[in-house]
This record gives structure tokens, C-alpha cells and sequence, in this order.
């Protein structure tokens, strides 16, 4: 093997052994690669680019420490295996290539290194996008009411989850009742709209799969008496690493009636659950049923503003923290802060309990109110 060759494969091999490796789903792994690849043509690996959005940074710094290890170990063997059979041509085509991959890798790895392994993402110190968050925060303060500027379609864009949430706490009434008394009775996402409507889940957890190296059938139902509960295991859980591990809520679904009786009569109907056998299916569905519904208003209902909108009626009903972050299958309190505001919740009733296998970090919530009062100026006295 040539000497530069194998110089070559020892840094690659040392690269990689920097990135840890990750479970992903094969839709998951398929969208990494494509930005992943995306980046690479662009000579620009880091995550980190102006007038992005937080979702896009975090989307990009996932695809890159995924994907750059595959691509890696791929060139790497490749490069391995035609040294060995001593066709040098083919071993020095792959080198040319795996050179080409690994010295972005190693520039963008220099400035966004993983996380170490068994540290959780909130004990790791804020991400290099805390400080343009503010910068752009303090930007977006400056120049309110200007309508003229495009924004990304994340939280804080037009089409942003929080932002559909205001313009239909605008419009007025119960959208949430309004959409579900739209449902048809043959409709075949009822029930996965009944589970949606009273837990904050996301999509992927209504679906057949592995998640805390438990194969998962879906969401579960039970009633007895009057109490329905709703157990699901949170996805992006990374093993069980995040996360509550497994979250239930109780509710009385005599009081809550709608979504809650028709989930009750599935569950004594001989049907514990509720799955659907494709999550983009599920919201496309969602975005019809939506458009049919308000066509008064020109927004989008995805199962992810569902989600936003009970969180900001959880927020309504207990406040932020403990019960929120269980609900949604949060590790920590600090994440319900990029969820929908409790402005735009309501107060919920017949919820019994809401409760979790994993207990979340708390304190954060309370520490910011802490923080906020303190910066809060004092009334000046009267002269």
C-alpha cells in the first residue's frame, strides 16, 4: 500500500472515530445525506451560514455529523479494499476522492464537534446559534412592523407553527373543535386526529417502530371507568438518552367528549392502538382536511401545529415546566420555550394526570422567571 495512501486512511480513521455513530430512520438518513451531500458541493461544511433559520442550523449540523461518517467509512473501505487487491488505479481514484471529503470534514469538525458521548445537548453549553439568535432578535425588535423582508418558514416565519397559532387565536372561536367537527366518520385518520388533539405527540410516534430499542406498535389506549389514558414513547430519543422514555396522560373523556369518546369507544371497541403506516400520508391528509375546514384563513394545520397548540394549552392550564415537558416527552423544561406561547392556549379541563417513566430536568423555567423579574425596572417614585 502506498505510504500517503495509508496516511490518508489513519487521519480518516481518526476523523471518525471523533464522530459518534447514530441511529437514524431510513427517511431520516435519506434527508441527511441529500443536505449532507448538498453542502459538500457548495465546499462548506459547516452547519453555521448567514440568514439561516435555528431549525435549518440544527437540521444541518444533524446531516453533517451523520452523514460525513458514513460517507467516510464508505470512501475509506472502498479505498482499503482496492489497495489490497493491489489494483492501485482504482486505490488511488478512491484516495483522490476521500482526500477531496475529508479535509472539509475536518475544517467543519474543527468548529462543530459532536457532543461527547452520554452528554445531553442541554448540559453541552449553548450552540453557536445562541448568539445570532439574539442578534437577530434585537434586529427583529428594531424593525417591527416591517412586512417587507422575506423570513424562513420556521418559528419565528410567517408559516411558522407559532405564527399559525396567532392567526387562528385571531380568527376567534375553538379551531381545534371546529377542525374536529369536520372530520367525516370514515375518515381514516380520525382516530390519529383524536390522539393528536389531547397529547402533544409528533407524528413519528403514531407509527410501527424501534424507538428506545423497544419495538413500538404505536400509541396505546386504556379506559377504566371514566378515564381514558394515552401512553406513547417519545420519538428522537436517541436510545432512551433523551427524553421522559414514556409519557401518559389521563384524561375523563365524559368531559372532554369529542376526540376523547372516540378514542374510549376504539379502546372498548377491542382496538388499544392508534397507528398510522405513513407520517407525510397523516399530514397531507391533515393540510386538506385544514384547507376544507378554514377557508377563511390561509394557513396550514400539520400534525406539528397540533402539537404547538396543545403545548401552549398545556402552558394555559399548569404554566410552563414539569407537566409540559413531560407531556411533550421533553428531558428538560428548556425546550418548551420553542413551543406555542400560552397566550395562545386555553384552559384545559377533564385532564386527570399527566405522567412519565423518566422524570425531566426542571429549573430552567423557573430560573429564567428569576432572571426576567430581576431585569424588570423598578417604578420610579413619585415627586
Amino acid at each position: 500500500m502506498n505510504v500517503n495512501v495509508r496516511k490518508l486512511l489513519e487521519r480518516t480513521q481518526a476523523c471518525c472515530d471523533r464522530i459518534p455513530k447514530r441511529e437514524v430512520s431510513p427517511n431520516t438518513l435519506e434527508a441527511y445525506v441529500a443536505e449532507f451531500e448538498r453542502m459538500l458541493a457548495t465546499g462548506n461544511l459547516d452547519p453555521l451560514r448567514p440568514h439561516i433559520s435555528r431549525h435549518t442550523y440544527y437540521f444541518s449540523r444533524a446531516a453533517f455529523h451523520t452523514a460525513a461518517r458514513i460517507s467516510l467509512i464508505n470512501l475509506f473501505w472502498g479505498c482499503y479494499d482496492a489497495a489490497e487487491r493491489g489494483d492501485a488505479d482504482l486505490a488511488l481514484e478512491y484516495a483522490r476522492r476521500l482526500h477531496r471529503v475529508l479535509i472539509p470534514v475536518e475544517k467543519a469538525l474543527a468548529v462543530e464537534p459532536p457532543c461527547e458521548p452520554g452528554v445531553l445537548p442541554f448540559e453541552n453549553g449553548p450552540s453557536r446559534w445562541k448568539p445570532i439568535e439574539a442578534e437577530a432578535t434585537e434586529e427583529g425588535e428594531e424593525s417591527e412592523g416591517d412586512q417587507g423582508g422575506k423570513k424562513e418558514e420556521s418559528e419565528g416565519g410567517r408559516g411558522g407553527k407559532k405564527n399559525v397559532l396567532a392567526v387562528l387565536h385571531k380568527r376567534g372561536g375553538d379551531w381545534t373543535r371546529e377542525l374536529w367537527d369536520g372530520v367525516s366518520k370514515d375518515w381514516p385518520y380520525q382516530a390519529a386526529l383524536a390522539v393528536c388533539l389531547i397529547a402533544p405527540i409528533r407524528p413519528e410516534e403514531l407509527t410501527e417502530g424501534l424507538r428506545n430499542d423497544v419495538h413500538r406498535l404505536g400509541v396505546r389506549l386504556s379506559v377504566k371507568d371514566n378515564e381514558l389514558s394515552i401512553e406513547y414513547t417519545p420519538a428522537k430519543s436517541h436510545r432512551g438518552r433523551y427524553g421522559t422514555g414514556r409519557t401518559t396522560i389521563t384524561v375523563d373523556w365524559t368531559i372532554i367528549g369529542g376526540p376523547a369518546q372516540c378514542l374510549a369507544d376504539l379502546c372498548a371497541g377491542g382496538c388499544p392502538v392508534v397507528a398510522i403506516a405513513s407520517t407525510d400520508a397523516f399530514r397531507k391528509a391533515l393540510v386538506r382536511l385544514g384547507e376544507r375546514v378554514f377557508r377563511d384563513v390561509a394557513v396550514s394545520i400539520t400534525p406539528y401545529v397540533l402539537r404547538n397548540q396543545v403545548v401552549a394549552d398545556l402552558k394555559s392550564t399548569y404554566g410552563a415546566g414539569r407537566e409540559v415537558a413531560i407531556a411533550a416527552g421533553h428531558g428538560t423544561d428548556k425546550t418548551q420555550s420553542r413551543y406555542g406561547h400560552q397566550q395562545h392556549g386555553r384552559k384545559l379541563v377533564g385532564y386527570v394526570r399527566i405522567e412519565a417513566a423518566r422524570e425531566p430536568r426542571t429549573g430552567s423555567i423557573d430560573r429564567a422567571r428569576q432572571l426576567a423579574h430581576r431585569r424588570r425596572p423598578k417604578p420610579k417614585p413619585d415627586r
